[in-house]
């Protein structure tokens, strides 16, 4: 899936590209090789000096001589010998850096609105304040984790989320990733290109085996705008019924999806529901 589909921020930025040394040039006695790890944002001051307090192990275990950031380019300086090896521990340290930034962001605890940065209003705070709550909700969910794990073992699918949808946003709150999909924790979609939406209109499950072979879903833009096949989407409510959002899992390859599988989707999305029961969330209850 493109990372531009991704709405990645400046404190959650995602790998997009190398730049590395010509093969016949590592692993000589050069000590000022240059490789390039790409950005698909400038990353934020707070997550860039987060970035660097970790990187002081990874310096020492690839033996590099510096590491800088420069607008959306980390510049690794020093002797490049296995690239491949460089490269994943490097996308590594990225993400490592953003959920350390997650977790200061879950914990942190705003003071008197006088204390606020002058570059936020006070709706853009709110809005930061409820989208931390929604997540620090869903975290809090007893191995939620090994909910998901059990989505994508039941359907055979490989990326599994719990995603908030509201009437401007959806968001990510919860993710099970073995399709390399891009998205994290806090990161959103473009609220009109996602099915959830229409979910959000209209609380029904939504499920497909083949898009391209369903007699709707061949013709909406959406699996083929994030690259996927099969697919199933439930809505999560509250036990005094508040629409929170979903529960979804998809493929880029077809799958076997019979009612007693999608009835255990379901049975998760209500399990869910009931542990964000008593929460109350910016949308009205329904």
């Amino acid at each position: 899936m493109p990372n531009s589909q991704i709405g990645g921020t400046p404190d959650f930025p995602d790998v997009v590209g190398f730049e590395l040394p010509a093969v016949e040039l590592r692993g000589t006695h050069g000590e000022n090789q240059v490789a390039v790890v790409m950005l698909n944002v400038v990353p934020s001051r707070d997550w860039t000096a987060t970035f660097l307090q970790q990187a002081e192990a990874f310096k020492s275990q690839h033996g590099l001589k510096d590491i800088r950031v420069l607008g959306s380019h980390i510049t690794l300086i020093g002797r490049i010998g296995d690239a491949r090896h460089l490269t994943a521990s490097a996308k590594l340290l990225v993400q490592n850096t953003s959920q350390v930034r997650m977790r200061n962001r879950l914990s942190y605890r705003s003071g008197p609105a006088d204390q606020a940065p002058a570059s936020h209003s006070r709706q853009a705070l709110n809005e930061d304040s409820e989208r931390m709550r929604e997540l620090a909700a869903v975290m809090a969910i007893p191995n939620v984790q090994d909910v998901l794990s059990q989505v994508i073992q039941l359907t055979g699918m490989r990326f599994a989320a719990i995603a908030r949808v509201t009437e401007t946003r959806w968001t990510s709150c919860a993710v099970y990733d073995l399709l390399d999909f891009g998205l994290k924790p806090g990161q959103d979609l473009v609220l009109e290109s996602t099915i959830c939406n229409e979910i959000r209109q209209d609380p029904q499950t939504v499920v497909f085996e083949q898009a391209s072979t369903h007699p709707v879903y061949a013709h909406h833009h959406t699996p083929p705008l994030y690259g996927f096949q099969s697919y199933i989407s439930v809505p999560i409510w509250t036990s005094d019924r508040q629409f929170f959002g979903t529960l979804c899992a998809l493929d880029p390859k077809p799958a076997v999806l019979d009612p007693s599988i999608v009835a255990a989707v379901e049975t998760f999305a209500r399990d869910i529901g009931s542990q964000l029961t008593g929460i109350e969330f910016a949308t009205a209850a329904v």
